[in-house]
């Protein structure tokens, strides 16, 4: 699974040509103590969007022009998806954010949730709130006690539909996040 932002959020320059968003990244770079370590893909034309069914017809048409930008209801909020692999022959959304545009959203969070939903998988468990590499999952009701036993003989019963265990940072997915290669990012960003 990679990680990637895809951006209508363009701005034009004083020739009416509209600055990369290279420069962006550049800026956010410069003011955080780690480099953004995922591609951000330009969207000018809202096609990509479209698809999602995040923007409409009007917002494509007023995509380049700033009043209406900023003023349709599409461009009061950021959407964050996590698209998983093939299951029945087509990718699914694991998991939709939506941000209002007022409320800045923190990488390491939708980086915790590619996390979680890796290890759910890999482990067959699922991740309480706030949960990260290392920290205690909660194994699945369906899963019965015996089974329980047998996959994670340590874990503890709060009620008997809630079970915790403990999930050793080996048994989670979290190094396949970052794995995005140096070329792979120059090729996102038309390098």
């Amino acid at each position: 699974m990679k990680l990637l932002a895809l951006s209508t959020n363009n701005r034009p320059d004083s020739d009416g040509k509209y600055v990369s968003h290279e420069e962006w990244v550049r800026d956010v770079d410069s003011l955080s103590t780690e480099p953004l370590r995922f591609p951000l893909i330009s969207d000018p034309d809202g096609k990509l969007s479209r698809l999602f069914n995040v923007l409409d017809d009007e917002d494509v048409e007023n995509l380049n022009r700033d009043q209406a930008v900023t003023s349709s209801p599409a461009f009061k909020s950021r959407h964050i998806f996590i698209i998983g692999p093939e299951f029945h022959g087509k990718h699914h959304f694991r998991l939709i954010l939506n941000y209002p545009a007022a409320v800045g959203f923190n990488t390491s969070e939708v980086y915790r949730a590619v996390d979680c939903l890796q290890t759910a998988d890999l482990a067959g468990v699922r991740t309480p709130a706030d949960w990260i590499p290392g920290g205690e999952v909660v194994i699945p009701p369906g899963v019965s006690d015996t089974e329980a036993r047998e996959r994670f003989p340590q874990f503890k019963a709060a009620k008997p539909y809630l079970r915790y265990t403990s999930l050793a940072i080996s048994g989670t997915a979290k190094a396949d996040i970052l794995d995005i290669t140096e070329k792979e990012m120059k090729e996102f960003h038309g390098a």
